[in-house]
């Protein structure tokens, strides 16, 4: 498959690639069955699509045959290796992390719909910071950022609009470093994060000490 980047940050890795649906048939061939368990009864062919190339793409960056577990709150697990995994994908494209701290990544396809629903997971401060030249841009920012802290803090039930917050920023299509935090259980973490707009995908990952 076609990969887009692959970047190596200290430690960590995240990578992106474009799905080539002929090449995937052919790669599928390589998993192992018990992989295959884990997408055998997905109907929808585009999903079935992502989830065989997150499988193909993790097999390649770590060099092995993998399984997937995932916990009771979805968080996802590599059996049998020490590694943070996030992973995510929107269309035609995949991207992973793969980090001995923390994984958090997320990447969506930027589309006008996201107007819809921005007052659901937007702060109004957040709200009110948005960048009216680049409205849609911005708020695929802030909504990826969350989704990535979601997949960190790895626990279902928080609210996006209280308590996954991220400080307004000035928005660049050349991408940025934001700061985020996770408020639960009367205790606050705070993150970096880094955005980059990619050929009409956004994608927010964290970025680890």
């Amino acid at each position: 498959m076609p990969l887009v980047f692959k970047r190596n940050i200290k430690q960590d890795a995240v990578a992106l690639w474009q799905i080539d649906e002929k090449e995937l048939s052919a790669l599928e061939n390589t998993l192992l069955e018990s992989q295959r368990l884990g997408y055998s009864e997905v109907k929808s062919l585009l999903i079935k699509r992502q989830k065989i190339a997150v499988l193909v793409l993790l097999n390649q960056l770590l060099g092995k045959q993998v399984e997937v577990e995932y916990n009771a709150d979805g968080k996802p697990n590599i059996k049998g290796i020490d590694v943070e995994v996030s992973m995510s994908h929107s269309q035609e494209r995949v991207a992973v992390m793969l980090s001995p701290k923390k994984a958090g990544l997320d990447l969506q396809e930027i589309h006008p719909k996201i107007e819809r629903i921005i007052h659901k997971f937007l702060s109004q401060e957040e709200l009110d910071s948005l960048d009216e030249a680049y409205r849609v841009e911005h708020s695929h920012v802030f909504w990826c950022a969350k989704e990535a802290l979601y997949k960190v803090y790895s626990k279902r039930g928080l609210i996006f609009s209280e308590q996954i917050l991220i400080t307004p920023f000035q928005y660049s299509d050349e991408g940025g470093v934001i700061q985020g935090k996770i408020l639960a259980k009367g205790q606050e973490w705070n993150y970096q994060l880094k955005y980059e707009k990619i050929e009409g995908y956004m994608l927010v990952y964290l970025l680890n000490d």
